[in-house]
């Protein structure tokens, strides 16, 4: 799975090799500081991770072997070098004592050079407590994380931020910005330079329990992004549910008391304005999706087609990781490039489309890039797929892993499935290629290659019978708005629907 931040403005702060071991150095000033007046202290130990995604997947195994000759060094004669997933490598040194410096220095420096630069990179740098030797849960944890891109110079850090032991804050800090980035960034350039610590910073290193109180209001009080949005809502209204029934009991119990009614009264109104606050909230966040959706839909079926050729270097979208990725993975699979191309109604302000065309399967393939949409930016950008199959009888069929959660084309002759499981190329036009198997089947045949000036034809009347019918129908509907914004997921509907 492809890791991506949102932000409306990324730092963009080069930093070399000697920044980031210098960012570790101010990472354990900071934790002694913090530590500095707590009594019987456990012993604390760091650990370094590096991850790093946006190649291609049939070079992941050489990958894994170069990263463990590049990272070979003092202290670490036998790096473990493994796949987090078919998209992550990672590249992680064990807790150690603090007399062992961090080697992300060095390591830094070893991926400044092919196959590693260019990719999208994560460094971790954890440091934890125990009670003795570093086994099992440790007693507190402080990971500061930078996220950013190798380049020949460094890393091009793009966002900042401090995360503990559970995933809350990096779930969080992936789309929100770090309220002490800035000043990290600071700080940091003042330290490399002079070597001056600014005290400030005991927030980021918390005790065991101050994380357990931290997490618990986090439950309550935020709803984390993430899948399981619709779980957090519920939690958060049979919780407070839950506790208005004790208060209500204070306020009426027998024998009555001045003491039980005041406290009663007040966790009343605690519990009733949590869930006015809950309810108010999600309500809005449901207009503002059906809002948003209605004006783009509109936007883009209230007009005509018209696509115009565009040069990935226009958009910054060459030196995109995952834009090298997904094209050379396609191009792999035996992918003809057609086009790139943008459309004049496009919602988003850095987008495109890559067209390849797959000739065993006389297939499509389109790969929808998207940069930055209205004032939010993406990075790696986000790359979608839709794989379209045409057929003699008029029809065509269409398999898709993004876009919005609706059940079946607005079109009879239009057909469509979404695999949002689906989150490479082979995986796509497998699940594509089982569908129009059936298809095929059932007695449709395959239209020949279009050509780069049939495509955009058929597309276009394509298009305009959508968007008749989007005018007629009407362009999203309350409850499409209810499963995107909760991403309900509708069970696949047979292709022949």
């Amino acid at each position: 799975m492809l890791f991506s931040i949102a932000r409306t403005k990324f730092p963009d702060r080069q930093l070399d090799s000697d920044q980031i071991q210098a960012a570790t150095h101010l990472w354990v000033n900071w934790f002694q500081a913090a530590r500095k007046s707590v009594l019987l202290r456990p012993t604390p130990y760091h650990a370094t991770e590096v991850r790093l995604w946006g190649f291609p997947r049939f070079e992941g195994t050489k990958l894994v072997d170069a990263l463990r000759r590049a990272t070979v060094g003092p202290g670490l004669t036998d790096p473990v070098v493994e796949l987090l997933d078919e998209d992550t490598i990672s590249l992680p040194m064990p807790f150690a004592s603090f007399v062992e410096e961090s080697p992300v220095g060095r390591w830094v420096q070893g991926l400044q050079v092919p196959p590693f630069c260019g990719l999208a990179a994560m460094i971790r740098y954890t440091i934890a407590e125990w009670r003795g030797e570093p086994r099992g849960k440790p007693l507190s944890s402080a990971t500061l994380v930078l996220v950013g891109q190798l380049q020949p110079g460094g890393l091009l850090a793009k966002a900042a931020w401090a995360a503990d032991a559970s995933d809350a804050w990096d779930r969080l800090c992936q789309h929100a910005v770090w309220p002490r980035e800035r000043r990290f960034f600071k700080e940091l350039k003042e330290y490399h330079e002079s070597g001056t610590v600014h005290s400030g910073w005991n927030i980021c290193f918390p005790t065991r329990a101050e994380q357990r109180r931290r997490d618990c209001l986090l439950k309550l009080l935020v709803v984390l992004p993430g899948n399981n949005r619709l779980r957090q809502v519920v939690f958060k209204l049979v919780f407070f549910t839950a506790l208005l029934i004790p208060c209500l009991w204070l306020c009426v119990r027998v024998p009555i008391r001045p003491l039980n009614i005041v406290a009663g009264q007040m966790g009343v109104t605690v519990c009733l304005l949590m869930l006015a606050a809950v309810v108010v909230r999600e309500l809005g966040r449901l207009h503002q999706v059906h809002r948003l959706y209605h004006a783009a839909f509109k936007r883009i079926y209230s007009r005509p087609l018209c696509r115009r050729s565009v040069r990935l270097e226009e958009l910054g979208f060459d030196i995109d990781p995952v834009v090298r990725k997904v094209s050379q993975e396609v191009e792999a699979l035996g992918g003809r490039h057609y086009a790139d191309m943008c459309s004049d109604a496009a919602t988003a302000k850095r987008a495109c489309f890559r067209v390849y065309y797959m000739p065993r399967d006389a297939t499509y393939l389109s790969i929808v890039l998207v940069g930055s949409a209205t004032t939010i930016h993406m990075f790696p950008v986000r790359a979608n797929m839709v794989a379209h199959t045409f057929f003699t009888d008029g029809s065509r069929f269409s398999t898709a892993n993004g876009g919005t959660h609706s059940k079946k084309s607005v079109v009879p002759y239009l057909l469509f499935q979404r695999v949002r499981h689906a989150q490479a190329p082979a995986e796509v036009l497998a699940c594509h290629r089982r569908a129009v198997d059936k298809l095929i089947v059932e007695g449709r045949t395959r239209t020949p290659e279009l050509g780069l000036e049939g495509l955009p034809e058929r597309l276009a009347a394509d298009h305009e019978a959508v968007c008749r019918e989007k005018a007629r129908r009407g362009y999203v509907s309350w409850w499409a708005a209810v499963r995107e914004a909760y991403n309900l997921e509708r069970q696949p509907a047979d292709v022949g629907d």
